[in-house]
């Protein structure tokens, strides 16, 4: 997906639509823009070239005048001989059936249901136009039976193409794409994205959605896409251990001392100056220094003792009173504007009366889809969950990360990162995120960006590894790092 960029809801996608046509653009005009948008992007990667017949599924509604629109630029391109265009019935819109009359002067309409009989596989590019943001509900006849027939089309090989939306992808709850619903290679957004789309697992693993810019952009938008700029994890020459960023880990109790390893190297390989460790007893301060004997380790008994601007709590504990209750103390007596990342259990120490409110405003929360849910919040793979998810983060006054394969950063700005990665499926992967994000936020970054940064960091960290561990983690930090500097 190409960002960063603004991601809609229909409804606001429909309001776009609308507020441009206030401005003196006919209804016409937008498909004939978002049909000349979609044939440049297909001339110009070779898409026409490498197929022998275009299949072209069009819809009753604006959706389908796009499909239409479309066929028509490609009459007039010259790839009349290979259009073959296929409605379940005609257009309810004017502009979607002069789009309609124009191409039946070159190609007949044929019905939907011959589409299955002329789709035989590779060679066949499939322009799927039937429905767009216009879809709620389940999916009925006749377009429910076409979905399956494009479905089996591409497990023969054929090219799919989704225009605008997918067909079975609703707000409502979340579609699996790839067996009965066809995943598309492509999906072609005309401006911004859907955020249905960018919420979608399954597309954002196996289609390319674009933006294609049609030259009109929405005042307001639910989320946005995040595709940097990154912030900088590289040390200047004038920086010293505190410039470079100062920081406490609070976590790794017996058994779990690991954890606070994991975080505690990720932050230094991050490039982070000066780090203490915080853990739950002398039996755990023994083996992390077992470990790491360079670190500083102490108790949480004993609190912090170097100049934190930022503190991770949670890597490797299990909370209890006791602990809520000393983490509490430590966060009691930190500066207003130090930056906390409550991780794992920690998370729900934000609803606690005891948190300072001073410090919400520079608190993150890092929890993955299950640890969300368990606090009350809903995962955010479909638009409806989103919408809860965001209304619940905002109650919390925290900024809140939600991890998984598509992770959603809900800040000052809701921020979507679509970048599904199964070499991070493995313990510990989390205890390093944190720890580069405390080296981000340590050193004063923003927070979207010094989050969203410190998750580009990491998968770039784990690319071309099959099954890491995460011990190699910051190895492959320091790597990434030293070939950027170079």
């Amino acid at each position: 997906m190409n960002g960063n960029r603004p991601l809609l809801t229909y409804a606001q996608s429909r309001t776009l639509d609308l507020d441009t046509i206030a401005a003196g653009f006919t209804e016409q005009q937008l498909m004939g823009q978002a049909a000349v948008a979609s044939v440049n992007c297909l001339l110009s990667d070779g898409t026409l070239d490498s197929h022998e017949t275009i299949l072209i599924l069009c819809g009753k509604g604006n959706n389908g005048g796009d499909g239409y629109a479309i066929a028509w630029a490609l009459i007039g391109a010259g790839f009349s001989s290979r259009v073959q265009i296929f409605a379940a019935e005609p257009p309810s819109s004017q502009s979607a059936l002069f789009y309609r009359r124009m191409c039946e002067k070159h190609t007949p309409i044929q019905d939907l249901t011959h589409f299955a009989q002329k789709a035989s596989g590779p060679g066949d590019l499939i322009l799927e136009c039937l429905l767009g943001s216009g879809q709620k509900g389940d999916l009925r006849p006749p377009y429910l039976e076409s979905a399956m027939d494009i479905a089996r089309a591409c497990k023969r090989g054929a090219t799919l193409i989704a225009v605008d939306c997918p067909v079975g992808l609703i707000e409502e709850r979340t579609a699996s794409f790839g067996e009965e619903l066809p995943l598309p290679d492509e999906v072609h957004c005309y401006g911004p994205i859907k955020l249905a789309a960018a919420l979608n697992v399954s597309l954002a693993t196996g289609s390319l959605v674009r933006s294609l810019p049609i030259g009109f952009e929405p005042v307001e938008s639910s989320a946005w896409l995040w595709d940097g700029p990154p912030v900088q994890f590289h040390k200047s020459s004038i920086d010293h251990k505190y410039s470079a960023g100062s920081a406490a880990i609070l976590g790794g109790e017996p058994g779990m001392e690991g954890a606070a390893i994991l975080a505690s190297d990720s932050f230094f390989a991050a490039g982070g100056g000066i780090c203490e460790v915080l853990t739950t007893s002398a039996e755990s301060r023994s083996r992390i220094l077992s470990a790491r004997p360079s670190l500083m380790v102490r108790t949480l008994e004993e609190g912090i003792h170097v100049r934190a601007k930022a503190i991770l709590a949670g890597p490797g504990i299990l909370l209890d009173d006791q602990k809520a209750a000393q983490i509490l103390r430590i966060l009691s007596s930190v500066p207003t504007d130090t930056r906390v990342i409550l991780d794992a259990s920690t998370a729900e120490l934000v609803r606690d009366s005891r948190y300072p409110a001073l410090l919400k405003p520079g608190t993150m929360l890092t929890p993955h889809g299950g640890e969300w849910k368990k606090m009350g919040g809903q995962l955010p793979d479909c638009v409806q969950a989103f919408e809860e998810s965001q209304a619940f983060a905002r109650t919390l006054g925290v900024s809140v990360l939600v991890k998984g394969p598509v992770s959603v950063l809900f800040s000052a700005k809701t921020w979507i990162h679509s970048h599904p990665n199964p070499s991070l499926a493995v313990a510990g992967s989390g205890d390093c995120l944190g720890g580069i994000i405390l080296s981000s936020l340590s050193r004063g970054h923003e927070m979207a960006a010094g989050v969203l940064s410190s998750m580009d960091l990491l998968h770039e960290a784990v690319s071309g590894l099959t099954h890491p561990e995460a011990h190699e983690f910051a190895e492959n930090i320091r790597r990434i790092l030293s070939v950027t500097r170079a």
